[in-house]
């Protein structure tokens, strides 16, 4: 009976029994492969500033809560042990360029998988947990229509806004609307 580099006869049980079992995984071998050349298998590219340029910009959300929501229900499942970006302080700019082209361990997520204001909710919510080094964009300012802001007490009125004030006074009840002038002809 011929036999193996290892000394094992070709036509033993174990080997045998590998072949069988190599024919059954064979289609969750494949399927592995394909997914890590598809979503990222080849190595990481190091960050540079060309890619910085690609997502620069400010933390365009003050949604954390629908940040927390989209982070749990789409990111908690490979980020919760070792790899949870607690803590890792990078700038928005990096931690937008991870999620949308990934790495050798991340597939990349597109805008259909996180929309841009999803992806934007979550990186303020991973400024609450030091995940980025972010400010959030100031709140928005409220504008109060002049008769209200009166009757505000002092200090009532803070980071309120009273509306544009226009250049052309408006017409009065009294004048009535504007109607052409008769022809004397």
């Amino acid at each position: 009976m011929a036999k193996t580099r290892t000394g094992i006869p070709r036509s033993s049980p174990t080997t045998a029994g590998a072949m069988v079992m190599l024919r059954q995984d064979a289609p969750i071998a494949t399927f592995c492969l394909l997914w890590l050349v598809a979503c990222g298998g080849s190595r990481p590219r190091a960050f540079d500033g060309q890619d910085q340029g690609l997502y620069e910009g400010r933390i365009m959300s003050r949604d954390v809560e629908r940040g927390r929501f989209v982070f749990h229900h789409t990111c908690a499942a490979c980020h919760q042990g070792r790899v949870n970006p607690s803590g890792y302080g990078w700038e928005p700019w990096r931690m937008r360029r991870q999620v949308r082209e990934g790495n050798h361990l991340m597939p990349p997520l597109t805008s259909e998988l996180v929309t841009e204001d999803d992806l934007e909710s979550v990186l303020a919510y991973l400024t609450t947990i030091g995940g980025v080094d972010g400010e959030l964009p100031p709140p928005p300012v409220e504008v109060v229509e002049p008769a209200v802001a009166r009757r505000l007490g002092p200090g009532e009125g803070e980071g309120l806004a009273a509306p544009p004030v226009s250049e052309e006074p408006e017409p009065s009840v009294e004048d009535g609307p504007e109607r052409p002038l008769p022809d004397d002809g």
